[in-house]
């Protein structure tokens, strides 16, 4: 009996292995993704932050020297593709009605020869379109426009 229970123990591993592997890799890339928004969010702040204190020239030509300061910036990790010199990406409006700035930021998720953000995609409900960060800061406006 005591020969049987030798390999008891590697059969035991070889058999947990893959689910702690599977959940060492899922907070992994849960801590990815979360760092990808973190950092949107931040630029999303400082941008809206920037344009509540502009002035109106900064209004009229559509706050571009607040994008062209964040025009060099990425995503840390690259987990979500976000490209601050497109308008779908990164835009910056201001709402008269309200008195707001309002900035949004999207980022989709980077399928692109990453085969996790293609797993990571392949689980959500919604096959045909993919994953989308958006983050979306409203400031109040301490200019007029």
């Amino acid at each position: 009996m005591r020969q049987w229970q030798r390999g008891q123990g590697i059969v035991e591993f070889a058999l947990v292995l893959p689910l702690f592997c599977l959940l060492l890799f899922g907070i992994f890339y849960a801590g990815m993704i979360f760092a990808d928004y973190m950092t949107l969010a931040n630029i999303a702040r400082s941008s809206a932050r920037e344009a509540s204190i502009t002035d109106t020239a900064g209004y009229a030509n559509g706050y571009q020297q607040i994008r062209d300061k964040y025009q060099n910036q990425s995503l840390p990790l690259g987990f979500f593709v976000w490209n601050p010199k497109k308008e779908e990406y990164y835009k910056i409006e201001y709402d008269k009605k309200n008195s707001n700035v309002i900035v949004t930021m999207n980022a989709p998720i980077n399928t692109n020869g990453s085969t996790v953000a293609n797993v990571v995609n392949s689980l959500t409900s919604n096959k045909n379109k993919p994953i989308n960060l958006q983050v979306t800061y409203t400031m109040y406006s301490e200019n007029k426009h």
